[in-house]
């Protein structure tokens, strides 16, 4: 047995400080039912006409991307990259060598296929 003192038991044990939400039931806003699409906007342009307008490389963020490579394809591009980092610009880093290739490819890609107009 020990000596210990036994904790006190604090007033608000077992409590809360929010009440639980109660029960939720969806809306309907307007006289549009749940789950309905939205309809356009007066003066507002279907989406594909809204993509066709911005040029491809307009201000896009880059999203990551994942490919699977075998440990001795990775070593091989790496030793590339370092050798093309002392070449070229654009690949200083892993991606900026990857998007440099990727790209380099699919403009060579668009040439051979698509009279070099873009995909």
């Amino acid at each position: 047995m020990t000596n210990r003192p036994i904790p006190n038991q604090s007033a608000l044990r077992g409590r809360t400080p929010v009440q639980p939400p109660e029960a939720f039931e969806p809306t309907r806003v307007g006289n549009s039912p749940i789950g309905e699409p939205k309809t356009a906007q007066a003066g507002s342009q279907p989406q594909a006409q809204q993509d066709q307008e911005q040029p491809a490389d307009a201000e896009e963020k880059p999203r990551k991307d994942g490919f699977y490579i075998t440990p001795s394809q990775k070593e091989r591009a790496q030793r590339a990259q370092a050798i093309a980092r002392l070449h070229n610009d654009e690949s200083k880093s892993w991606t900026g060598f990857i998007n440099y290739a990727l790209m380099r490819y699919v403009k060579e890609l668009e040439r051979q296929y698509n009279d070099s107009k873009p995909f």
